[in-house]
């Protein structure tokens, strides 16, 4: 382990690892401090699902640029994170269609592909659904974490 660095980034999980690797990429000597192993704690466990559906503009736009970075994936680091494009889809019922509708006008003005689905849409992708009103974001994917924390 060294005895000196110019940061010291404290948790191997994504935020952890990302930060450290972005930090070494721009020349900083970097030590990286977990108490167990890499994408123990919450990345671990989460769903490692990435959409870009949020009521947030901010939240949305950052969504938006991992996107980028998880298809470049192994291009930036050499390794492999998993990306599997799958789709995401959101359900929303009638007394929330408004704001459902405002949400993708939002993400559509930042660049996000997402649409408001039509009945026969749902009904193709979920028979017994089309009650609803449906987002779908064809870019949110799923990647494999530990691989993707291991890369960083």
């Amino acid at each position: 382990m060294n005895s000196t660095a110019d940061v010291v980034v404290i948790g191997g999980g994504v935020m952890g690892a990302s930060t450290a690797f972005r930090l070494a990429e721009r020349g900083l000597k970097v030590t990286l401090v977990e108490k167990s192993f890499l994408a123990g704690g919450t990345t671990g466990k989460s769903s490692a699902i990435v959409r870009q559906h949020y009521s947030n503009e901010t939240t949305a736009r950052m969504a938006l640029f991992a996107l980028s970075i998880f298809q470049n994936f192994a291009e930036a680091t050499g390794g492999e994170c998993g990306y599997m494009p799958v789709g995401f889809v959101v359900l929303a019922s009638a007394n929330d269609r408004e704001g459902l509708a405002a949400n993708v006008a939002m993400q559509q003005s930042v660049g996000i592909n997402t649409r408001l689905l039509s009945a026969e849409e749902i009904r193709e992708i979920a028979p017994g659904m089309a009650q609803c009103k449906t987002v779908l974001n064809k870019k949110a994917f799923l990647f494999v974490h530990k691989c993707q924390n291991t890369v960083f």
